[in-house]
Parts: C-alpha cells; sequence; structure tokens
C-alpha cells in the first residue's frame, strides 16, 4: 500500500527533536506521521552495521484504535514484529509495571481500581456515601470529583484554580475545598487499612518512585531499549500519564525521542487533563521549538468537516485563547456531498431506513461491509439495533470495549475478525477509526450526558463522529432531534423528509451531479463505486428510452390545446408551452395516459432547464442540485414533496401504475391548474434581471482555493471559497488570505456564485 505524503507531514515524520508535539486537526494525517516515523526507526535499526537494539513503544488510550493501529501499519508497511515495535494501550503497558513495583516496595498492601470499587457494596462506599451526604453532593458526582483529581494528581491548590471544562457545573471554591479535604480523608482511611487507590499508585510511581536512585537499575531492562515513544491520541490522557512518559525520557538516554500526536478538539474523556490545559508549560513541557502543527483536513470532505465544525463551534468557549487548538483549513480540492439527515417518526423507522441505507451502498453501489461504519449514541441499545438489522438482511456486529480488548490480548484484528459485516461502535471507541461511509443513529436523549460532562464535552463526542467519515455521512434521529443536531449550521446539511418510499439512491446521484466538476478536482478519489454505478445506469435508460418513442398527437388536436395554454400561460418559452398542451390533450382525452404524465414532466424540465442551460441533467438532478441555492429553494423542496422526482423514474422504468388518474392528478394540477410554472419561471426572470444589473456587492472573506478554473457564463475563471462557505470566481489566479473584495452574484449550472470584480489582500494564509 503506497501513500504519498504532503511536503509537511514529511518534515515531521524526519523530524530530528527529541521532544516532538505535533497538533493536527480530525483527518490531518498525525496516525499516519506517527506510524511513518515508527517505521524510520525499524528502518534504522535493519540497515544498522551493528547489532542496536531500536525498539519503538507506541502507545495509545482505547482498544478500538490500537487494534487499528496494528492494522494500519500492516497495510503501510508488512507484518510488523513484536521485537521492533511494541503496540500497547498505555495502562496495559504501565500498569503491570508499577502494580509489581509498588507492592514490591508495600508488601501487605492492596490496589483498589477506581471507579469499580464505588460501584457494589462495601465499607468504602459506605464511607463515600456519608460524605456526599455531610456536603450535599450527589454520590456519583463527588467520585467523579475524586476521580479526576486523582488522574492529574492536583494539589489542593491546583484543584482550587484549575479551569475544568469537562464539567456541566463549575464549582466554586468553597465547594472544592470541601471535595479535597474528603480526597484526603479518602487517602488517609486507604492508608490505615494498608489499600490505595490505583490512580494514586501511578501518582506514587511519578512522585516518589522515579525520584528514587536506585529506580534506573530497576526499570532499565524495559526502557533501555527503546529508542522512541510515541503517542497517539494524546489529548486522551492524564497529566500523571503526560508526566510519567517526561520523566522516563529525561531518565533513559537511549529514549531519543518522545512524540505527543493529538487533536484538542477530540479531547472526549472526562479526566483527560486536555479538558483542563491551555498550555503546555502548565504540564511541565516547553513547546516553543517542538510544536508542529497539521491543518489541512485530508480524511473527511470539506462539506462532512464543516458540519461537524459548525456543530463543535456552538458550543465551545468563544474567548478561550487555547495554544493547544487548531483551526482546519480547506479549499476545493476535497468537495464531496453534504452529509445527509433524516428524522424518523419512531425507532422501528429509523431502523429501516439505517438497513435501506445500508443496502443501498453495498448492493446498488457495490461498497464492502468494511467501507461502513455505524455508530449508536446509547450503548445500552446495541443490541436492540443489531438484533433488528440482522432481521431485515443486515450482517451487523456491535463491538463493545470488552470485546476490542480481547482481539487484542489475541492479537487479532477486529476488522479481519468481522470481515462481511457492518461493524457498529460506541462514540468513544470509535475514535481514530475511518469508513468511506459513516451512519449516526440514535440522536435523542443526551441529558444524562450533559448533565454529567456538559455541553461542549459532548459537542466533542459528535465532532469525532462525524470526522470519521470520508465520502458519506449519515445522521438519523427519531422525532425530535437532540440540541447538538439542531445545532448544525442547516446549510452544512441536506435535510430529508421521510417517506417510505424515499429514493435515497436519487438524492445522492443528483447531489453528486452538481458538484461533478469541483469532485473531479479532488486530489483523493472518492466516489468511484457511485460514479460506476451511475454510468451503467444511464446506459440502461438510454436502452428503454429508445424502446418508448413518444406518440404523436394529430397537429389540428394539439392547435386547440396549445391555444387554450397560451392564453392562460403566455409567458411560457414556447417548447413548455407545446409539452402542457400534449399532456392536457392526453389528460382531457383520457388517453395513452403514460405519455400523459410524460408531457406535464417534460414541461417542467423545459422551465427548470432554463436555470441550467447546456447542461446534460436530468430533472432530478436539477432540481436536488437547487436545495443549494437559495433563489430556487423552496421550489425545489415543493416538487420533492409532491413526489414529482419519484413518478418520473419510475414511469422511465416502467413500473408507475396509470389504472387511475390520481398520480397524474398531482402533476396536472401542479403545472396547469395551479400555475406553477409560470411562477417558476418570473423567478427566473427576476434573478437573470439582477444577475443582468449586475450589482456590486461589497464582503470581507478569507479566500481559499487551489487555483483550478471552471467554466461560468462562457468564461474561464479561477474558483475559490469565501470563509470556506460559499462558491467564489474570478479571472485571476488569487493567492489564499483574507480580503476586502467587491463583486456581482450570478447563478450559473444551479449555483449561486460570488464573481469577483475587485480585491485588496489584508492578511496571507
Amino acid at each position: 500500500m503506497e501513500i504519498k505524503l504532503t511536503i509537511e507531514q514529511q518534515k515531521i515524520v524526519n523530524s530530528q527533536e527529541n521532544l516532538l508535539i505535533v497538533k493536527g486537526t480530525a483527518g490531518s494525517g498525525k496516525t499516519l506521521i506517527s506510524l511513518f516515523r515508527a517505521r524510520n526507526v525499524v528502518i534504522n535499526k535493519s540497515l544498522s552495521l551493528y547489532d542496536q537494539n531500536q525498539h519503538v513503544l507506541f502507545l495509545t488510550y482505547n482498544n478500538s484504535l490500537l487494534n487499528d493501529l496494528r492494522d494500519k501499519y500492516s497495510e503501510l508497511f508488512g507484518e510488523f514484529k513484536e521485537s521492533d515495535i511494541t503496540f500497547s494501550t498505555y495502562d496495559k503497558f504501565f500498569y503491570k509495571i508499577i502494580y509489581k513495583l509498588f507492592l514490591d516496595s508495600h508488601p501487605n498492601y492492596k490496589v483498589k481500581l477506581c471507579g469499580k470499587e464505588y460501584l457494589k457494596e462495601s465499607p468504602i462506599k459506605d464511607f463515600l456515601l456519608k460524605q456526599a451526604e455531610s456536603i450535599l453532593f450527589d454520590y456519583e458526582f463527588l467520585t467523579t470529583e475524586l476521580i479526576y483529581i486523582m488522574c492529574n494528581n492536583f494539589s489542593r491548590e491546583e484543584y482550587l484554580h484549575v479551569l475544568r471544562k469537562n464539567r456541566s457545573i463549575r464549582l466554586p471554591k468553597a465547594k472544592r475545598e470541601l471535595v479535597y479535604s474528603i480526597l484526603t480523608k479518602y487517602r488517609k482511611k486507604l492508608n490505615s487499612e494498608k489499600q490505595i487507590d490505583a490512580l494514586d499508585m501511578y501518582n506514587w510511581f511519578l512522585s516518589r518512585y522515579l525520584t528514587k536512585e536506585e529506580c534506573y537499575n530497576q526499570l532499565k531492562n524495559i526502557f533501555s531499549g527503546i529508542n522512541s515513544i510515541i503517542v497517539d491520541e494524546a489529548q486522551d490522557l492524564t497529566k500523571t500519564k503526560i508526566g510519567i512518559l517526561l520523566k522516563i525520557k529525561k531518565l533513559f538516554e537511549d529514549v531519543k525521542s518522545l512524540s505527543f500526536v493529538y487533536d484538542y478538539s477530540q479531547a472526549i474523556y472526562q479526566n483527560s487533563c486536555f479538558g483542563t490545559i491551555s498550555s503546555f508549560k502548565s504540564i511541565g513541557i516547553d513547546a516553543r521549538k517542538s510544536l508542529k502543527t497539521l491543518s489541512f483536513s485530508y480524511r473527511s470532505t470539506r462539506q462532512i468537516h464543516l458540519c461537524a465544525h459548525s456543530l463543535l463551534s456552538k458550543f465551545e468557549v468563544k474567548d478561550d485563547k487555547n495554544e493547544l487548538s487548531v483551526n482546519p483549513i480547506f479549499a476545493q480540492s476535497d468537495e464531496g456531498i453534504k452529509p445527509l439527515y433524516l428524522e424518523c417518526p419512531n425507532i422501528e423507522d429509523e431502523i429501516k431506513t439505517l438497513a435501506k441505507i445500508i443496502k443501498i451502498m453495498i448492493t446498488q453501489y457495490g461498497y464492502k461491509e468494511e467501507d461502513i461504519i455505524g455508530i449508536i449514541q446509547n450503548y445500552n441499545e446495541s443490541d436492540m439495533y443489531i438484533k433488528h438489522l440482522i432481521a431485515q438482511g443486515v450482517n451487523a456486529v456491535y463491538l463493545s470495549r470488552y470485546d476490542l480488548r480481547l482481539y487484542n490480548n489475541e492479537n487479532q484484528s477486529a476488522k479481519a475478525q468481522n470481515r462481511n459485516k457492518i461493524r457498529f461502535y460506541n462514540p468513544y471507541n470509535v475514535k481514530g477509526l475511518e469508513g468511506k461511509i459513516v451512519i449516526i443513529a440514535g440522536n435523542n436523549e443526551i441529558d444524562s450526558k450533559i448533565d454529567a460532562e456538559g455541553e461542549e464535552q459532548v459537542a466533542r463526542y459528535y465532532y469525532v463522529q462525524m470526522t470519521r467519515a470520508m465520502e458519506f455521512l449519515f445522521i438519523l434521529s427519531t422525532n425530535d432531534p437532540n440540541k447538538f443536531i439542531k445545532a448544525i449550521d442547516k446549510k452544512y446539511l441536506t435535510t430529508l423528509e421521510y417517506r417510505d418510499n424515499l429514493d435515497i439512491a436519487e438524492i445522492i446521484e443528483a447531489n453528486l451531479k452538481m458538484k461533478e466538476d469541483f469532485i473531479n478536482k479532488n486530489k483523493i478519489e472518492r466516489y468511484q463505486k457511485v460514479k460506476k454505478a451511475v454510468e451503467k445506469k444511464k446506459i440502461n435508460e438510454d436502452i428503454n428510452k429508445i424502446k418508448n418513442e413518444e406518440n404523436i398527437v394529430k397537429k389540428k388536436d394539439l392547435d386547440f390545446y396549445i391555444d387554450i395554454v397560451k392564453k392562460e400561460m403566455n409567458i411560457l418559452p414556447d417548447d413548455v408551452i407545446k409539452n402542457l398542451a400534449f399532456g392536457l390533450y392526453y389528460y382531457e382525452e383520457n388517453t395513452d395516459l403514460e405519455t400523459c404524465y410524460g408531457k406535464f414532466a417534460k414541461a417542467l424540465e423545459f422551465v427548470v432547464r432554463e436555470i441550467f442551460p447546456d447542461t446534460k441533467l436530468t430533472l432530478g438532478e436539477m432540481i436536488y442540485g437547487l436545495n443549494e441555492n437559495s433563489d430556487y429553494k423552496q421550489f425545489s423542496k415543493e416538487i420533492i414533496n409532491l413526489g414529482l422526482i419519484k413518478m418520473r423514474n419510475l414511469a422511465i422504468h416502467n413500473t408507475l401504475n396509470f389504472d387511475d388518474k390520481k398520480l397524474l392528478d398531482i402533476i396536472y394540477k401542479y403545472c396547469y391548474t395551479e400555475k406553477k410554472l409560470v411562477k417558476i419561471y418570473n423567478k427566473i426572470l427576476k434573478v437573470r434581471e439582477r444577475d443582468f444589473k449586475n450589482e456590486e456587492i461589497k464582503k470581507v472573506g478569507k479566500l481559499v482555493g487551489k487555483g483550478y478554473k471552471l467554466k461560468i457564463h462562457g468564461k474561464s475563471l479561477y474558483c475559490y471559497l469565501i470563509d470556506n462557505d460559499e462558491y467564489a470566481a474570478c479571472d485571476k489566479n488569487l493567492q489564499n488570505g483574507e480580503y476586502d473584495l467587491v463583486g456581482i452574484y450570478q447563478n450559473s449550472r444551479g449555483r449561486k456564485i460570488y464573481n469577483i470584480t475587485k480585491y485588496q489582500l489584508l492578511l496571507k494564509n
């Protein structure tokens, strides 16, 4: 598997910094450069003339990502040797080491696993229940707060002043004093009974053990051969765990390189110190020289990433000047279609729709099961989803953290072991993964998670889930969606109206056709399976069209109906009037109803085609494309909701039932009785008049582009994006940056484009 790194990625891979910190946006290649850095150590070892004991310790936090890391390394470079690289979760590697060392020096002690001891009846639980009651705190709130302090080894003073963002309730100083005093009592109680909390055992290792002179000799067999330590998804680590790695690097000169790779926007674990700190200095890292940034997103299309970013930005702290964060950069060279959102009447219909989407993507477009990732918000509902999907013919499996841990313990690939199955995860376990198609289900009640962790933290869960998608992102909910789905800027979503006969395939194909010019210029190939299926379908449609040539009506009969239509709708072009007259003739004569429908549909098509001069788009492709044009969006929605496009497709494939006139009545009423074609045409004329006047509009915006050209109104212009949002064009090849702009809006091939006539660069990118 050959991967070509960008220049900025290659620089990071080859960096000689002994402490390297890489911050990057989702899909920027953070994991990829981490694997390449690991590979460099392996290559250097194999090329050496000496018996160098170089080894890579590659750490991450959760088991799903660990499993995926092994798969990716094998895909890139072939099977790895355990003598070259150790892939491990942080706790799997360190816990046994620290546990043994602690018991060696405290032989009569017992280690209590944090959290688990609080869930069962025990003297410890009774003690904490009474403490919670004494300060009028919820028991669970108190215990999670204690865990947070221990995870990050906060002193009393640090805890009193720390700004904790991953919490729904911000405790005042007086309340924090009470919490810390309970922690002190808790520690004393455990110590009196010769016990220690597992989290404090890590703190002992960092603060006490690693300061002893003899620690080097006791640990040298473990760390002396390690040349490089790489931590992927480092935003998941606690302050204590980061401190341990920094101390080990300082103690062992063999550790030539320590790399932290992270994305602040994906800090979803409640006890991570990245939910607290806003600078590296506060955790003992001087990042002035060692910090590298990956700003460009390559995994997801611009539409998917902007959709995710619009949700996250609604809940982020606006005045937070955080050096850890990074703003993503996009350009049209990674164009795609908007994520599709569908609100279903109930959970049964949601699962049916979920099954329908999966079947279409596999049977109609040829995607493989491993290309699709499903995410269920509430893990308690996972069995129900999987059971019903299997009943509807979808081969699905839910992978819990326990399943993934088992696969890792047995050195098995979860992906390989579940080949030909759609893998479903919870929002935690999907982090670090990617799929060509991602479907997020169950987006309703989420209040309990908000109460525990706060809105910004939950928004991060969604950001992580959405940015797993490479080509398609589907979001499903039942009835009223939760506040996070509602918070997505609607211009970044295609919202579908639920219907039993909803044609998802046509919506996908219409959106792809509208963006064809841009998608074809993507630096990463996308949507190839859909394109091939559409080409095959087009050949079949052409064959059917030849087989179903229309009957010709006698001219004398037609003239009568042309006069009727002209009298009532004279503003319409001649070819529209002629087709309406044909349709009216067949309708009134109650003969050849199939051709009657076809003529009304043709009249509608000719009107819409006025917006799309010189195009080969079908009626459905044009109508769905107008969803992105504010001038015609309402007409598009109305036509789709009436089911006119669905009828047209059924007619083309000879599957439309014309036994009665109910279906005809719908399009007859729309085109003739209500004279909606006149209203659409009047709107077209107004838009043309506006464009003809060329009224200049001023704006300030960030211009991003790769300098490629498209023909707009016959002129070859350079294309750009303004603020990663609206399309713009200019006859000059402009550099990326912030500009003062003057331009006119024009409609081209159904798209609304800002044509830049004057510009002044304010700030370079």
